[in-house]
C-alpha cells in the first residue's frame, strides 16, 4: 500500500495549518535542550550559545512564519488514503481510470483496544478526515491527538464527497509498506472495465483466495437506470 509524502498531494492547502507564532515562540524559548542541540549541532561552545541565543531565536520565528518549520516537522509521515464511499461516481472518475478500474474493500477493526502505532500500516488503523472551511491554528507546543488532526486530518469542505480515511505512518514514513491481505474482504470492478480485464481480475483473486484462505467476493459496479447513480453492491 502507497503512504504518500504530503508534497505529492494535488490540493496545495493539504496538511497546512496556521501557526500562533507568539505562544509557540514562548513555549520554544523555554526549552532550553532545543538550543543546546541546535548549539550541538553547529559546534558552538556554551558561552558561543548564550551570545547566539538571539539570533538563534530570530531564525526559529523566521522559520515558523516562512512555514520551513512545519514542512521539516511533517516530512517524515506517510499517508495513505482511502474513501469510504464506493459509489461516488467522481472518485470512480478520479482515481479508478474513468471507471475502467477496480476498488479494493478493506474491513478494518478499528477499536481503539486493538491500535497499536506500531503496526498501523500492517492493520491500516486511521482516522476519517474532517472537512471544515478554516484552516487549524496550532503551536509548537501541541503534541496530543489534536494536533495530528489539525495537521493530517482537516480539509476544505471542496473535498468532502471524498470521504476520506487516512492511515498515518509515524514511524516507517513515505514508501510502499506491507499490509494484511486477510483485510480484502471485496474487489469491485468499474462499470467500463474490458471483458477480458474482469475475466483476470477474478482469476487473480481466485488465486488470492486459494492463498490466503479467503473468500473475497468479486463484483462489477452497475449503473442505474433511473438515477445519477453508481451502484456498487
Amino acid at each position: 500500500m502507497k503512504f504518500s509524502h504530503h508534497s505529492e498531494f494535488n490540493d496545495p492547502f493539504d496538511c497546512k495549518t496556521a501557526y500562533d507564532i507568539e505562544k509557540s515562540m514562548t513555549y520554544l524559548k523555554s526549552c532550553s535542550d532545543l538550543f543546546k542541540e541546535a548549539g550541538r549541532q553547529l559546534k558552538l561552545s556554551p558561552a558561543q550559545r548564550v551570545s547566539k541565543r538571539k539570533q538563534m531565536e530570530h531564525g526559529l520565528r523566521r522559520s515558523l512564519e516562512s512555514g520551513e518549520f512545519h514542512t521539516g516537522m511533517i516530512g517524515e509521515v506517510g499517508i495513505c488514503c482511502l474513501t469510504k464511499k464506493p459509489d461516488n461516481i467522481l472518485m470512480w472518475s478520479h482515481y479508478a481510470d474513468n471507471h475502467k478500474g477496480l476498488v479494493i474493500e478493506f474491513t478494518i477493526d478499528n477499536n481503539s483496544e486493538n491500535i497499536h502505532m506500531g503496526n498501523v500500516e500492517n492493520k491500516l488503523f486511521g482516522w476519517d478526515v474532517e472537512y471544515t472551511e478554516s484552516m487549524p491554528v496550532i503551536s509548537t507546543e501541541e503534541r496530543d491527538f489534536n494536533a495530528v488532526k489539525d495537521v493530517f486530518l482537516m480539509k476544505s469542505p471542496d473535498w468532502k464527497y471524498e470521504a476520506e480515511y487516512r492511515v498515518l505512518s509515524m514511524y516507517k514514513g513515505p514508501g510502499i509498506h506491507k499490509f494484511d491481505q486477510q483485510l480484502i474482504s471485496r474487489v469491485i470492478a468499474g462499470v467500463k472495465m474490458p471483458k477480458a480485464s474482469f475475466d483476470e481480475l477474478k482469476k487473480l483473486v481466485k488465486q488470492l483466495n486459494h492463498k490466503n484462505g479467503k473468500n473475497i467476493e468479486v463484483v462489477r459496479a452497475k449503473m442505474s437506470k433511473t438515477e445519477y447513480r453508481i451502484i456498487a453492491t
